[in-house]
């Protein structure tokens, strides 16, 4: 993600009470009709709901990869 210039990590400002979302991936296995592996997937998920509209955010949007 860094390497496409996705996002950009941000340092916490100090001295400040900030509020860091943790995230984790979610790995699936797809199968076809016979049952065997057709392919992997994996999404990033991050745990929106400990935020606070107006103090963690503003604005909100999809980010897809």
């Amino acid at each position: 993600m860094e390497k496409v210039n996705a996002w950009v990590p941000v340092i916490p400002p100090p001295n400040t009470n900030t509020n860091i979302i943790s995230s984790h991936y979610i790995f699936c296995h797809k199968c076809d009709v016979a049952g065997n592996v057709s392919y992997h997937k994996a999404c990033l998920v991050v745990k929106g709901f400990r935020q606070q509209f107006g103090v963690d955010y503003i604005k909100t949007f999809a980010p897809t990869v």
